[in-house]
Protein backbone atom coordinates (compact mmCIF):
# COMPACT_ATOMS: atom_id res chain seq x y z
CA UNK A 1 0.00 0.00 0.00
CA UNK A 2 1.51 3.84 -0.93
CA UNK A 3 0.31 6.44 0.69
CA UNK A 4 1.66 10.06 0.65
CA UNK A 5 1.36 13.51 1.70
CA UNK A 6 2.34 17.12 -0.34
CA UNK A 7 4.38 19.56 1.18
CA UNK A 8 3.36 23.45 0.31
CA UNK A 9 5.38 26.62 -1.27
CA UNK A 10 5.38 29.83 0.69
CA UNK A 11 2.77 31.81 -0.98
CA UNK A 12 -0.81 32.88 0.07
CA UNK A 13 -2.45 30.74 -3.39
CA UNK A 14 -0.20 27.39 -2.15
CA UNK A 15 -1.49 27.81 1.14
CA UNK A 16 -4.79 27.49 0.84
CA UNK A 17 -3.81 23.80 -0.90
CA UNK A 18 -2.69 22.76 2.15
CA UNK A 19 -6.49 22.90 3.83
CA UNK A 20 -8.83 24.59 1.34
CA UNK A 21 -8.56 22.74 -3.00
CA UNK A 22 -11.50 24.78 -5.24
CA UNK A 23 -13.55 22.71 -7.56
CA UNK A 24 -16.29 23.48 -10.00
CA UNK A 25 -17.90 21.98 -13.14
CA UNK A 26 -19.07 22.30 -17.13
CA UNK A 27 -21.26 21.16 -19.83
CA UNK A 28 -21.63 21.10 -23.89
CA UNK A 29 -19.48 18.16 -24.47
CA UNK A 30 -17.50 18.44 -27.57
CA UNK A 31 -15.73 14.53 -27.18
CA UNK A 32 -16.17 11.36 -25.21
CA UNK A 33 -16.23 12.38 -21.24
CA UNK A 34 -15.59 11.93 -19.04
CA UNK A 35 -14.51 15.93 -19.01
CA UNK A 36 -12.04 17.52 -16.33
CA UNK A 37 -11.76 21.16 -17.21
CA UNK A 38 -9.09 23.29 -15.79
CA UNK A 39 -9.08 27.24 -15.83
CA UNK A 40 -4.98 28.42 -15.98
CA UNK A 41 -4.48 32.47 -15.32
CA UNK A 42 -5.62 34.62 -18.33
CA UNK A 43 -2.36 36.55 -19.87
CA UNK A 44 -2.59 40.44 -19.60
CA UNK A 45 -1.24 41.74 -23.27
CA UNK A 46 -2.15 45.49 -22.31
CA UNK A 47 1.39 46.46 -21.19
CA UNK A 48 -0.18 48.12 -18.01
CA UNK A 49 1.14 46.27 -14.63
CA UNK A 50 -1.63 48.02 -12.93
CA UNK A 51 -3.97 45.23 -14.99
CA UNK A 52 -1.87 41.92 -13.81
CA UNK A 53 -4.67 40.79 -11.31
CA UNK A 54 -7.15 41.00 -13.92
CA UNK A 55 -5.73 37.26 -15.55
CA UNK A 56 -6.10 36.15 -11.88
CA UNK A 57 -9.52 37.55 -11.08
CA UNK A 58 -10.88 35.31 -14.02
CA UNK A 59 -8.97 32.46 -13.12
CA UNK A 60 -10.35 32.90 -9.97
CA UNK A 61 -13.98 33.16 -10.48
CA UNK A 62 -14.86 31.90 -13.92
CA UNK A 63 -14.37 27.86 -12.36
CA UNK A 64 -16.73 29.54 -9.45
CA UNK A 65 -19.65 30.46 -12.05
CA UNK A 66 -19.51 27.44 -14.05
CA UNK A 67 -19.58 24.93 -11.13
CA UNK A 68 -22.20 22.76 -12.01
CA UNK A 69 -23.10 24.37 -15.28
CA UNK A 70 -21.17 22.12 -17.38
CA UNK A 71 -20.16 18.16 -18.80
CA UNK A 72 -17.42 17.59 -15.88
CA UNK A 73 -15.52 19.56 -12.90
CA UNK A 74 -13.52 21.89 -13.25
CA UNK A 75 -10.75 22.98 -11.03
CA UNK A 76 -10.49 26.05 -9.13
CA UNK A 77 -6.92 27.35 -9.49
CA UNK A 78 -5.84 26.34 -5.79
CA UNK A 79 -5.89 23.26 -6.86
CA UNK A 80 -3.75 23.91 -10.06
CA UNK A 81 -1.58 25.41 -7.58
CA UNK A 82 -1.40 22.45 -5.49
CA UNK A 83 0.51 20.78 -8.34
CA UNK A 84 2.94 23.66 -9.34
CA UNK A 85 4.43 23.28 -5.83
CA UNK A 86 5.29 19.98 -6.46
CA UNK A 87 7.06 21.29 -9.84
CA UNK A 88 8.29 24.69 -8.34
CA UNK A 89 6.83 27.92 -7.98
CA UNK A 90 5.14 30.22 -10.91
CA UNK A 91 6.92 33.38 -11.00
CA UNK A 92 4.25 36.25 -10.70
CA UNK A 93 3.13 37.48 -14.24
CA UNK A 94 3.79 34.23 -15.78
CA UNK A 95 0.99 33.49 -18.44
CA UNK A 96 -1.29 30.60 -17.09
CA UNK A 97 -1.14 28.77 -20.85
CA UNK A 98 2.49 28.49 -20.22
CA UNK A 99 2.98 27.80 -16.77
CA UNK A 100 -0.51 26.09 -15.64
CA UNK A 101 -1.02 24.25 -18.37
CA UNK A 102 1.50 21.82 -17.62
CA UNK A 103 0.27 21.66 -14.31
CA UNK A 104 -3.21 21.69 -14.68
CA UNK A 105 -2.55 18.33 -16.84
CA UNK A 106 -1.10 16.59 -13.95
CA UNK A 107 -4.12 17.20 -11.90
CA UNK A 108 -5.99 15.48 -14.71
CA UNK A 109 -7.51 17.99 -16.89
CA UNK A 110 -8.58 17.07 -20.44
CA UNK A 111 -10.27 20.46 -20.84
CA UNK A 112 -7.96 23.97 -20.81
CA UNK A 113 -9.70 27.60 -20.24
CA UNK A 114 -7.51 29.89 -20.55
CA UNK A 115 -7.23 33.64 -22.54
CA UNK A 116 -5.89 37.06 -22.82
CA UNK A 117 -6.89 40.33 -21.38
CA UNK A 118 -6.36 43.61 -24.15
CA UNK A 119 -7.90 46.61 -24.78
CA UNK A 120 -7.95 49.97 -23.23
CA UNK A 121 -7.71 50.39 -18.76
CA UNK A 122 -11.23 51.94 -19.17
CA UNK A 123 -12.96 48.59 -20.62
CA UNK A 124 -10.77 45.79 -20.89
CA UNK A 125 -11.56 43.22 -23.40
CA UNK A 126 -11.04 39.54 -21.94
CA UNK A 127 -11.14 36.74 -25.16
CA UNK A 128 -11.32 32.95 -23.17
CA UNK A 129 -10.63 29.84 -25.50
CA UNK A 130 -11.29 26.03 -24.53
CA UNK A 131 -8.80 23.73 -26.02
CA UNK A 132 -8.85 19.99 -26.13
CA UNK A 133 -5.69 18.82 -24.31
CA UNK A 134 -5.28 15.79 -26.46
CA UNK A 135 -5.50 17.30 -29.83
CA UNK A 136 -4.93 20.78 -28.87
CA UNK A 137 -7.72 22.25 -30.85
CA UNK A 138 -9.72 25.43 -30.00
CA UNK A 139 -13.37 23.76 -29.24
CA UNK A 140 -14.67 27.10 -28.07
CA UNK A 141 -13.75 30.95 -27.86
CA UNK A 142 -15.79 33.99 -26.46
CA UNK A 143 -14.97 37.54 -26.21
CA UNK A 144 -16.47 40.59 -23.42
CA UNK A 145 -14.85 43.83 -22.74
CA UNK A 146 -16.29 46.17 -19.79
CA UNK A 147 -15.49 48.35 -17.04
CA UNK A 148 -16.47 45.78 -14.36
CA UNK A 149 -14.65 42.94 -14.69
CA UNK A 150 -17.56 41.10 -12.12
CA UNK A 151 -19.57 41.46 -15.81
CA UNK A 152 -17.03 40.51 -18.18
CA UNK A 153 -16.36 37.50 -16.36
CA UNK A 154 -20.41 37.06 -16.08
CA UNK A 155 -20.63 37.14 -20.21
CA UNK A 156 -17.90 35.01 -20.66
CA UNK A 157 -19.88 32.17 -18.16
CA UNK A 158 -23.05 32.61 -20.14
CA UNK A 159 -21.09 32.28 -23.32
CA UNK A 160 -19.66 29.18 -21.99
CA UNK A 161 -23.06 27.29 -20.35
CA UNK A 162 -26.43 29.04 -19.57
CA UNK A 163 -26.51 27.29 -16.39
CA UNK A 164 -23.27 29.33 -14.76
CA UNK A 165 -24.32 30.89 -11.39
CA UNK A 166 -23.68 34.44 -10.68
CA UNK A 167 -20.20 35.54 -10.29
CA UNK A 168 -18.78 35.47 -7.05
CA UNK A 169 -17.31 38.04 -4.96
CA UNK A 170 -20.14 40.20 -6.81
CA UNK A 171 -18.59 43.28 -5.96
CA UNK A 172 -15.74 43.50 -8.39
CA UNK A 173 -13.79 45.93 -5.33
CA UNK A 174 -13.39 42.58 -3.57
CA UNK A 175 -12.14 40.16 -6.31
CA UNK A 176 -9.31 42.92 -7.31
CA UNK A 177 -8.27 43.07 -3.79
CA UNK A 178 -8.44 39.05 -3.44
CA UNK A 179 -7.10 38.68 -7.04
CA UNK A 180 -3.65 40.99 -6.32
CA UNK A 181 -2.86 39.23 -3.07
CA UNK A 182 -3.62 36.09 -4.61
CA UNK A 183 0.45 35.61 -5.30
CA UNK A 184 1.73 38.10 -2.87
CA UNK A 185 3.96 36.67 0.55
CA UNK A 186 1.23 36.43 3.52
CA UNK A 187 2.44 39.52 5.11
CA UNK A 188 1.33 41.13 1.69
CA UNK A 189 -1.71 39.86 1.04
CA UNK A 190 -3.08 40.05 4.44
CA UNK A 191 -4.35 43.73 4.47
CA UNK A 192 -5.57 43.36 1.10
CA UNK A 193 -7.42 40.26 1.81
CA UNK A 194 -8.93 42.18 4.76
CA UNK A 195 -10.40 44.78 2.53
CA UNK A 196 -11.42 42.29 0.21
CA UNK A 197 -13.94 41.10 3.42
CA UNK A 198 -14.85 44.67 4.54
CA UNK A 199 -16.10 44.91 1.24
CA UNK A 200 -18.05 41.89 0.77
CA UNK A 201 -18.48 40.09 4.18
CA UNK A 202 -19.84 36.98 2.63
CA UNK A 203 -16.88 36.64 0.87
CA UNK A 204 -15.94 33.05 1.53
CA UNK A 205 -12.75 32.41 -0.09
CA UNK A 206 -11.47 36.11 1.50
CA UNK A 207 -12.11 34.91 4.91
CA UNK A 208 -10.88 31.33 4.81
CA UNK A 209 -7.37 32.92 2.86
CA UNK A 210 -7.10 35.76 5.72
CA UNK A 211 -6.96 32.80 8.36
CA UNK A 212 -4.60 31.19 6.60
CA UNK A 213 -2.48 33.83 5.65
CA UNK A 214 -2.48 35.11 9.25
CA UNK A 215 -1.83 31.62 10.95
CA UNK A 216 1.30 31.26 8.37
CA UNK A 217 3.01 34.37 9.79
CA UNK A 218 2.40 33.21 13.13
CA UNK A 219 -0.28 35.73 14.24
CA UNK A 220 -2.64 33.63 15.71
CA UNK A 221 -4.98 36.47 17.36
CA UNK A 222 -5.95 37.70 13.51
CA UNK A 223 -6.58 34.36 12.47
CA UNK A 224 -9.09 33.90 15.87
CA UNK A 225 -10.33 37.49 15.14
CA UNK A 226 -11.42 36.84 11.59
CA UNK A 227 -12.82 33.30 12.99
CA UNK A 228 -15.94 34.58 14.60
CA UNK A 229 -17.09 36.91 11.41
CA UNK A 230 -16.26 34.45 9.05
CA UNK A 231 -18.53 31.93 10.84
CA UNK A 232 -21.19 34.44 10.18
CA UNK A 233 -20.67 34.56 7.03
CA UNK A 234 -22.89 33.29 4.08
CA UNK A 235 -20.57 30.56 2.82
CA UNK A 236 -21.03 27.62 -0.13
CA UNK A 237 -20.94 24.06 0.73
CA UNK A 238 -16.83 24.12 0.14
CA UNK A 239 -15.79 27.37 1.91
CA UNK A 240 -17.89 26.11 5.08
CA UNK A 241 -15.92 22.67 4.75
CA UNK A 242 -12.47 24.55 4.39
CA UNK A 243 -13.69 26.95 7.34
CA UNK A 244 -13.83 24.26 9.51
CA UNK A 245 -10.46 22.87 8.25
CA UNK A 246 -9.04 25.76 9.08
CA UNK A 247 -10.60 26.29 12.84
CA UNK A 248 -9.41 22.70 13.05
CA UNK A 249 -5.74 23.39 12.31
CA UNK A 250 -6.24 26.17 14.20
CA UNK A 251 -7.54 25.06 16.84
CA UNK A 252 -5.36 21.97 16.51
CA UNK A 253 -8.24 19.73 16.76
CA UNK A 254 -8.20 16.11 15.34
CA UNK A 255 -11.74 15.02 15.06
CA UNK A 256 -12.86 18.39 13.74
CA UNK A 257 -10.28 18.33 11.33
CA UNK A 258 -10.72 14.39 9.96
CA UNK A 259 -14.62 15.86 9.80
CA UNK A 260 -13.82 18.84 8.26
CA UNK A 261 -11.36 16.87 5.68
CA UNK A 262 -14.35 14.21 4.65
CA UNK A 263 -16.48 17.68 3.92
CA UNK A 264 -14.13 18.70 1.75
CA UNK A 265 -13.42 15.76 -0.32
CA UNK A 266 -16.73 15.15 -0.99
CA UNK A 267 -17.53 18.62 -2.18
CA UNK A 268 -14.45 18.92 -4.49
CA UNK A 269 -15.54 16.97 -7.66
CA UNK A 270 -12.76 16.34 -10.26
CA UNK A 271 -9.95 17.61 -8.02
CA UNK A 272 -7.87 14.26 -8.04
CA UNK A 273 -5.00 15.39 -6.36
CA UNK A 274 -6.52 17.18 -3.73
CA UNK A 275 -9.04 14.02 -3.18
CA UNK A 276 -5.98 11.80 -3.08
CA UNK A 277 -4.01 13.84 -0.36
CA UNK A 278 -7.46 13.71 1.66
CA UNK A 279 -8.12 9.83 1.48
CA UNK A 280 -4.38 9.20 2.59
CA UNK A 281 -4.60 11.44 5.59
CA UNK A 282 -8.05 9.83 6.34
CA UNK A 283 -6.49 6.77 6.20
CA UNK A 284 -3.32 7.11 7.75
CA UNK A 285 -5.74 8.62 10.36
CA UNK A 286 -7.65 5.14 11.21
CA UNK A 287 -10.89 6.61 9.17
CA UNK A 288 -11.02 3.72 6.80
CA UNK A 289 -13.83 3.72 5.59
CA UNK A 290 -14.23 7.23 5.09
CA UNK A 291 -10.92 7.04 2.95
CA UNK A 292 -12.48 4.53 0.70
CA UNK A 293 -15.39 6.74 0.29
CA UNK A 294 -12.71 9.15 -1.12
CA UNK A 295 -10.89 6.35 -3.55
CA UNK A 296 -14.31 5.66 -4.90
CA UNK A 297 -14.88 9.31 -5.73
CA UNK A 298 -11.78 9.00 -7.66
CA UNK A 299 -12.31 6.22 -9.54
CA UNK A 300 -15.28 7.95 -10.69
CA UNK A 301 -13.47 10.94 -12.13
CA UNK A 302 -11.41 8.36 -13.34
CA UNK A 303 -12.32 5.48 -13.73
CA UNK A 304 -8.77 4.51 -15.78
CA UNK A 305 -6.69 5.23 -12.90
CA UNK A 306 -5.84 1.47 -11.74
CA UNK A 307 -3.85 2.85 -8.54
CA UNK A 308 -7.34 4.16 -7.38
CA UNK A 309 -9.10 1.37 -7.45
CA UNK A 310 -6.08 -0.31 -5.76
CA UNK A 311 -6.48 2.14 -2.70
CA UNK A 312 -9.72 1.45 -2.69
CA UNK A 313 -9.83 -2.30 -2.72
CA UNK A 314 -6.93 -2.08 0.31
CA UNK A 315 -9.74 0.57 1.82
CA UNK A 316 -12.55 -1.27 1.59
CA UNK A 317 -10.56 -4.47 2.91
CA UNK A 318 -9.11 -2.99 5.93
CA UNK A 319 -12.81 -1.16 6.90
CA UNK A 320 -13.80 -5.21 6.55
CA UNK A 321 -15.70 -4.97 3.35
CA UNK A 322 -14.44 -7.99 1.46
CA UNK A 323 -17.00 -7.63 -1.30
CA UNK A 324 -16.34 -4.29 -1.89
CA UNK A 325 -12.66 -4.89 -1.88
CA UNK A 326 -12.50 -7.57 -3.95
CA UNK A 327 -14.83 -5.54 -6.79
CA UNK A 328 -13.01 -3.11 -6.86
CA UNK A 329 -9.92 -5.00 -7.62
CA UNK A 330 -11.43 -6.43 -10.27
CA UNK A 331 -12.30 -3.72 -11.63
CA UNK A 332 -8.00 -2.90 -11.87
CA UNK A 333 -7.46 -6.28 -13.23
CA UNK A 334 -9.88 -5.66 -15.94
CA UNK A 335 -7.98 -2.49 -16.84
CA UNK A 336 -4.42 -4.22 -16.81
CA UNK A 337 -5.21 -7.79 -17.08
CA UNK A 338 -1.20 -8.52 -17.36
CA UNK A 339 -0.42 -6.72 -14.16
CA UNK A 340 1.03 -8.40 -11.25
CA UNK A 341 -0.08 -6.53 -9.25
CA UNK A 342 -3.65 -6.95 -9.05
CA UNK A 343 -3.01 -10.62 -8.57
CA UNK A 344 -0.92 -9.74 -5.60
CA UNK A 345 -3.54 -7.09 -4.02
CA UNK A 346 -5.95 -9.42 -4.29
CA UNK A 347 -4.22 -12.31 -2.76
CA UNK A 348 -4.03 -10.14 0.20
CA UNK A 349 -7.59 -9.29 0.55
CA UNK A 350 -8.24 -12.93 0.85
CA UNK A 351 -5.47 -13.41 3.55
CA UNK A 352 -6.64 -10.14 5.65
CA UNK A 353 -10.31 -12.01 5.71
CA UNK A 354 -8.62 -15.49 6.61
CA UNK A 355 -9.27 -16.71 3.47
CA UNK A 356 -6.31 -18.75 3.35
CA UNK A 357 -5.99 -20.50 0.21
CA UNK A 358 -7.59 -18.56 -1.73
CA UNK A 359 -4.45 -16.47 -0.88
CA UNK A 360 -1.90 -18.85 -1.55
CA UNK A 361 -2.90 -19.26 -5.04
CA UNK A 362 -3.30 -15.68 -5.74
CA UNK A 363 0.51 -15.28 -4.35
CA UNK A 364 1.52 -18.47 -6.50
CA UNK A 365 -0.44 -17.22 -9.67
CA UNK A 366 1.61 -13.77 -9.20
CA UNK A 367 4.89 -15.29 -8.44
CA UNK A 368 4.49 -17.40 -11.89
CA UNK A 369 3.84 -14.41 -14.00
CA UNK A 370 6.33 -12.33 -12.80
CA UNK A 371 9.16 -14.52 -10.49
CA UNK A 372 11.24 -11.33 -9.86
CA UNK A 373 7.86 -9.35 -8.37
CA UNK A 374 8.82 -8.34 -4.68
CA UNK A 375 12.76 -10.23 -5.36
CA UNK A 376 10.68 -14.06 -4.87
CA UNK A 377 8.28 -11.96 -1.37
CA UNK A 378 5.29 -13.82 -3.32
CA UNK A 379 6.64 -17.14 -2.02
CA UNK A 380 7.59 -15.44 1.31
CA UNK A 381 3.58 -15.09 1.17
CA UNK A 382 2.70 -18.34 0.02
CA UNK A 383 3.92 -19.67 2.57
CA UNK A 384 2.21 -18.14 5.40
CA UNK A 385 -1.25 -18.44 4.20
CA UNK A 386 -0.12 -22.05 3.27
CA UNK A 387 0.99 -22.22 6.97
CA UNK A 388 -2.37 -20.97 8.24
CA UNK A 389 -4.03 -23.16 5.84
CA UNK A 390 -2.93 -26.49 7.73
CA UNK A 391 0.09 -27.64 5.07
CA UNK A 392 2.77 -27.11 7.71
CA UNK A 393 5.25 -29.48 4.98
CA UNK A 394 3.89 -27.01 2.47
CA UNK A 395 4.37 -24.31 3.73
CA UNK A 396 7.89 -24.54 4.80
CA UNK A 397 8.61 -25.71 1.19
CA UNK A 398 7.59 -22.25 -0.37
CA UNK A 399 9.51 -20.94 2.48
CA UNK A 400 12.94 -22.71 1.18
CA UNK A 401 11.87 -21.48 -2.56
CA UNK A 402 11.42 -17.70 -0.59
CA UNK A 403 15.10 -18.41 0.41
CA UNK A 404 17.22 -19.55 -2.86
CA UNK A 405 14.96 -16.82 -4.75
CA UNK A 406 16.52 -14.12 -2.59
CA UNK A 407 19.67 -16.08 -1.94
CA UNK A 408 19.96 -15.59 -5.66
CA UNK A 409 19.11 -11.91 -5.88
CA UNK A 410 21.85 -11.26 -3.59
CA UNK A 411 19.42 -9.95 -1.12
CA UNK A 412 20.70 -11.66 1.99
CA UNK A 413 21.13 -8.78 4.50
CA UNK A 414 17.78 -9.44 6.45
CA UNK A 415 17.41 -12.93 5.31
CA UNK A 416 18.16 -14.37 8.94
CA UNK A 417 15.49 -12.46 10.08
CA UNK A 418 13.12 -13.40 8.00
CA UNK A 419 14.04 -16.60 8.34
CA UNK A 420 14.62 -16.77 12.15
CA UNK A 421 11.16 -15.20 12.05
CA UNK A 422 9.59 -18.21 10.36
CA UNK A 423 10.75 -20.21 12.91
CA UNK A 424 8.91 -18.31 15.69
CA UNK A 425 6.19 -17.54 13.87
CA UNK A 426 5.15 -21.26 12.58
CA UNK A 427 5.22 -22.62 16.07
CA UNK A 428 9.07 -23.06 16.64
CA UNK A 429 9.97 -20.85 19.03
CA UNK A 430 13.21 -22.05 20.28
CA UNK A 431 14.94 -22.89 17.19
CA UNK A 432 13.90 -19.03 15.52
CA UNK A 433 15.48 -17.96 18.80
CA UNK A 434 18.72 -19.64 18.71
CA UNK A 435 18.78 -19.01 14.61
CA UNK A 436 18.88 -15.46 15.16
CA UNK A 437 21.39 -15.65 18.63
CA UNK A 438 23.86 -17.37 16.18
CA UNK A 439 23.42 -15.04 13.24
CA UNK A 440 23.76 -11.77 15.46
CA UNK A 441 27.54 -12.78 15.64
CA UNK A 442 28.28 -12.16 11.79
CA UNK A 443 25.59 -9.41 11.59
CA UNK A 444 26.54 -6.48 10.29
CA UNK A 445 26.88 -3.44 12.59
CA UNK A 446 23.70 -1.23 11.27
CA UNK A 447 21.74 -4.83 11.71
CA UNK A 448 22.94 -5.64 15.13
CA UNK A 449 20.58 -3.68 17.04
CA UNK A 450 17.86 -4.40 15.08
CA UNK A 451 18.58 -8.14 15.88
CA UNK A 452 18.61 -7.70 19.33
CA UNK A 453 15.94 -5.46 19.23
CA UNK A 454 13.59 -8.34 17.96
CA UNK A 455 15.54 -11.29 19.96
CA UNK A 456 14.47 -8.90 23.17
CA UNK A 457 10.84 -9.11 22.22
CA UNK A 458 10.45 -12.76 21.90
CA UNK A 459 11.93 -13.50 24.80
CA UNK A 460 9.05 -11.03 26.59
CA UNK A 461 6.73 -12.73 24.48
CA UNK A 462 7.72 -16.02 26.18
CA UNK A 463 7.83 -14.78 29.48
CA UNK A 464 11.98 -14.21 29.95
CA UNK A 465 11.83 -10.80 30.88
CA UNK A 466 15.24 -10.60 32.48
CA UNK A 467 17.12 -12.49 29.11
CA UNK A 468 15.13 -9.31 27.41
CA UNK A 469 16.85 -7.25 29.41
CA UNK A 470 20.04 -8.74 29.56
CA UNK A 471 19.90 -9.23 25.42
CA UNK A 472 19.27 -5.24 25.11
CA UNK A 473 22.33 -4.39 27.73
CA UNK A 474 24.59 -6.32 25.38
CA UNK A 475 23.39 -4.98 22.38
CA UNK A 476 25.40 -1.61 22.54
CA UNK A 477 24.21 2.21 21.72
CA UNK A 478 20.93 2.27 20.41
CA UNK A 479 20.77 2.86 16.81
CA UNK A 480 17.36 2.84 15.84
CA UNK A 481 13.62 3.45 16.94
CA UNK A 482 12.97 0.01 17.19
CA UNK A 483 15.58 -0.84 19.37
CA UNK A 484 14.62 1.91 21.94
CA UNK A 485 11.07 0.65 22.10
CA UNK A 486 12.77 -2.49 22.87
CA UNK A 487 14.80 -1.38 25.59
CA UNK A 488 11.58 -0.20 27.19
CA UNK A 489 9.73 -3.23 26.28
CA UNK A 490 12.35 -5.53 28.12
CA UNK A 491 11.88 -3.62 31.23
CA UNK A 492 10.66 -5.81 34.55
CA UNK A 493 6.44 -5.97 34.48
CA UNK A 494 5.15 -3.29 36.61
CA UNK A 495 1.57 -1.53 36.73
CA UNK A 496 -0.06 0.70 34.35
CA UNK A 497 1.18 3.94 35.51
CA UNK A 498 4.69 2.86 36.26
CA UNK A 499 4.91 1.96 32.55
CA UNK A 500 3.69 5.77 31.27
CA UNK A 501 5.90 7.27 33.40
CA UNK A 502 8.78 5.15 32.40
CA UNK A 503 8.02 5.92 28.79
CA UNK A 504 7.53 9.57 29.67
CA UNK A 505 10.95 8.88 31.11
CA UNK A 506 12.91 7.72 28.38
CA UNK A 507 11.43 9.69 25.56
CA UNK A 508 10.27 12.85 26.55
CA UNK A 509 8.70 15.98 24.35
CA UNK A 510 6.25 16.04 21.15
CA UNK A 511 9.29 15.53 19.11
CA UNK A 512 8.83 11.71 20.61
CA UNK A 513 5.48 11.34 20.55
CA UNK A 514 5.26 8.69 18.14
CA UNK A 515 8.10 6.39 19.25
CA UNK A 516 6.64 7.16 22.71
CA UNK A 517 3.49 5.95 21.91
CA UNK A 518 4.08 3.09 20.02
CA UNK A 519 7.12 1.59 22.65
CA UNK A 520 4.50 2.20 25.47
CA UNK A 521 1.44 0.40 23.23
CA UNK A 522 3.25 -2.79 23.00
CA UNK A 523 4.47 -2.52 26.62
CA UNK A 524 1.14 -2.60 27.99
CA UNK A 525 0.15 -4.95 25.74
CA UNK A 526 3.00 -7.90 26.51
CA UNK A 527 2.15 -7.12 30.10
CA UNK A 528 -0.88 -7.69 29.95
CA UNK A 529 -2.63 -4.22 30.35
CA UNK A 530 -4.96 -4.53 27.24
CA UNK A 531 -7.65 -1.83 28.66
CA UNK A 532 -4.90 0.91 29.32
CA UNK A 533 -3.52 -0.13 25.79
CA UNK A 534 -6.23 1.20 23.98
CA UNK A 535 -6.14 4.86 24.65
CA UNK A 536 -2.22 4.69 23.74
CA UNK A 537 -3.00 3.16 20.47
CA UNK A 538 -5.50 5.52 19.18
CA UNK A 539 -3.22 8.09 20.27
CA UNK A 540 -1.18 6.84 17.63
CA UNK A 541 -3.23 6.17 15.03
CA UNK A 542 -4.27 9.60 15.11
CA UNK A 543 -0.46 10.74 15.22
CA UNK A 544 0.51 8.49 11.97
CA UNK A 545 1.09 10.61 8.73
CA UNK A 546 1.57 7.47 6.48
CA UNK A 547 -0.93 3.97 6.55
CA UNK A 548 0.91 1.65 9.48
CA UNK A 549 -1.55 -1.38 8.71
CA UNK A 550 -0.20 -3.37 11.88
CA UNK A 551 -0.63 -0.29 14.32
CA UNK A 552 -4.78 -0.44 12.68
CA UNK A 553 -5.23 -3.87 12.85
CA UNK A 554 -3.80 -3.77 16.24
CA UNK A 555 -6.48 -0.78 17.33
CA UNK A 556 -9.11 -3.40 15.33
CA UNK A 557 -8.28 -6.18 17.46
CA UNK A 558 -8.45 -4.38 21.02
CA UNK A 559 -11.67 -2.67 20.47
CA UNK A 560 -13.24 -6.15 19.29
CA UNK A 561 -13.55 -5.59 15.88
CA UNK A 562 -13.69 -8.80 13.53
CA UNK A 563 -10.36 -9.63 13.33
CA UNK A 564 -8.83 -8.94 10.28
CA UNK A 565 -5.18 -10.82 9.38
CA UNK A 566 -2.28 -9.24 8.75
CA UNK A 567 -0.79 -9.54 5.57
CA UNK A 568 3.04 -11.27 5.41
CA UNK A 569 5.37 -8.20 4.24
CA UNK A 570 8.22 -9.59 2.42
CA UNK A 571 9.72 -6.08 1.88
CA UNK A 572 9.65 -4.07 5.22
CA UNK A 573 10.43 -6.66 7.81
CA UNK A 574 8.51 -6.03 11.04
CA UNK A 575 10.01 -6.82 14.38
CA UNK A 576 6.48 -6.60 16.48
CA UNK A 577 4.83 -9.09 13.26
CA UNK A 578 4.68 -11.97 16.01
CA UNK A 579 3.71 -9.77 18.79
CA UNK A 580 -0.03 -9.11 16.36
CA UNK A 581 -0.16 -13.02 15.95
CA UNK A 582 -0.48 -13.43 19.66
CA UNK A 583 -3.23 -11.21 20.39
Amino acid sequence: MRWSLVSSRPNLLFLLTAALLLPGCKTQPQTAGPHLYAVVRFENLTGRASDEWIGRAVSEALPRSLQGALDGPVLFQQAIARVEGLQGARPTGIPGLSADRTAAISAGANRVIYGTVTGPASQPTVTAYEEDVATRKILFSTSSSGHEINVVIAKLASAFSPKARPVTPAKPEALQFYAEAAELPFTAAIPLLTKSVEVEPDFGLGWISLIAANRAVGNRSGAEAALQPAAKAKLSPLDQATLELETAILHNDPVLRTEAIRKVAANSPGDVLTQRTIAQQLASAGEIAAAAAVWKLITETKPEDVAAWNELSYSRAFAGDKTGALDAIAQYAKLRPEDVNALDSRADIHYLFGDFKEAQKGYLAANTRQPAFLNGGELYKAAFAAFKAGDKAGADALFEKFRAAREQAKETQTLPLYAASWLFQTGRKAEGFSSLQKATASAPAELKGLYAAQLSIWAVMDHARPQAASIMKAAGPIRSGGAAASLLIAQPSQPEAAWTTLADRMFPGPQAAGLHDTALGFALLLDNHRAAAIPVWKRLVSQKTTFDPLVILILRKLEGKPALQLPPDPVNYNQFAAVFDSL
